[in-house]
């Protein structure tokens, strides 16, 4: 699938799928389902999902802005308190549409105690996100994947993937 080959039909199978009507959310569904339609297809049954990693470890742009500590934690936990309602939602109901299941270690109970424990400098320095991650996986991950900038969903370069 590519771009272009986005058809109305697809869209209201991923909304139908995922129970999410927010434009982001929409689109992210539409890839997320032909992905999980590709895994289900390849007879593969679980799979593992970085969900909560940029809600936890600064993985959005906005968690570089300058405001206070407290209005940081504050946006860290919101993300994080409503995961259950968009991420989390769309993974669950995208992969079980295709009988995959999808498991999400970022938020295993005690990563999730850790990375509150984190203080904020060490989740974005310099302007990079999950900085904290980066350096701990340095040694075990490509250079290209520790240097990226962070690619979302729903900005479409995913589309390649799936041509």
């Amino acid at each position: 699938m590519e771009k272009n080959d986005l058809k109305l039909s697809h869209v209201k199978a991923a909304i139908a799928i995922s129970e999410l009507t927010e434009y982001g959310d929409i689109i992210n569904a539409v890839i997320t389902t032909e992905l999980y339609r590709r895994i289900h297809a390849a007879n593969i049954k679980v799979v593992l999902g970085g969900d909560g990693s940029d809600e936890l470890f600064g993985g959005y742009d906005m968690y570089a802005l300058n405001i206070s500590e407290t209005e940081l934690q504050q946006l860290f936990l919101h993300k994080l308190m409503n995961l259950h309602r968009t991420e989390l939602q769309r993974v669950d109901r995208c992969s079980m549409a295709f009988n995959v299941e999808t498991r999400v270690p970022f938020l295993d109970g005690e990563v999730v105690q850790l990375a509150l424990s984190i203080e904020h400098d060490w989740k974005v320095k310099d302007k990079v996100e999950k900085w904290c991650l980066r350096e701990a996986f340095k040694q075990e991950l490509p250079n290209y994947i520790i240097k990226r900038k962070k690619n979302p969903l729903s900005h479409g370069e995913w589309f390649a993937l799936l041509g």
